[in-house]
């Protein structure tokens, strides 16, 4: 078979499968199998996005973290950003092996682990900067205030750029709308600094680093 024709067919079965697991994401072995399929093809479409890169980048610099968690670090998209950083200590986690054995391809010396981010299991304190990036948006409103509790507890800095109301998207079976200030006032962190990306489709994203209350 013509190899166009077949990337034509994986990519309309992929299709399929990801409408008809999406109105039941809330359950979280519904939304592994979801994100081992779509690993490929936010690959494809986002691997080499860098609207953020100016952001994040200030922050490493204002920051310099000795150790960082990517939330939610896909195919490793960020992680030659925290290499050309110098961060002495990376390590990213995903819900997908399929993206994680990307991003070991791409980056074998940062070490990943296969993980829900509503399985974060670290002490207090192990990180420096904790990166998430629209990661945060894909948990279900009666679960994200311990994932949030979670995060607290192992970092005293938090970076989030996740949809809001105000950036105009419309959530779906697969998408949900946090009050983030809210959920990390909880747990005494406040905003730090906050902004918009510069995103050269012209859409609305908005970024917030959240610091614990000393």
């Amino acid at each position: 078979m013509d190899p166009k024709a077949l990337e034509w067919i994986k990519r309309k079965v992929t299709s399929l499968i990801i409408r008809m697991l999406k109105p039941f994401y809330h359950n979280l072995w519904v939304r592994r199998v979801y994100w081992e399929v779509y690993a490929p093809e936010i690959d494809r479409e986002w691997g080499l996005e860098q609207d953020d890169f100016g952001i994040i980048s200030a922050i490493l610099e204002r920051n310099k973290p000795n150790t960082l968690l990517d939330v939610g670090c896909g195919s490793g998209r960020l992680f030659g950003l925290y290499t050309d950083h110098a961060v002495p200590k990376v390590m990213g986690i995903d819900i997908s092996e399929n993206a994680l054995s990307i991003a070991r391809q791409k980056f074998p010396g940062i070490p990943t682990l296969r993980l829900s981010v509503e399985e974060i299991p670290f002490d207090a304190g192990t990180f420096d900067l904790i990166i998430c990036n629209r990661t945060l948006q894909h948990i279900p409103p009666e679960k994200i205030a311990d994932v949030v509790r979670r995060l607290c507890v192992c970092t005293h800095r938090i970076y989030i750029n996740e949809i809001t109301q105000k950036d105009g998207v419309r959530p779906d079976d697969g998408l949900f709308f946090h009050n983030y200030t809210s959920l990390f006032q909880r747990q005494q962190f406040l905003t730090e600094y906050a902004g918009e990306i510069p995103k050269s489709t012209g859409e609305r994203q908005l970024f917030t680093v959240f610091k614990k209350e000393r």
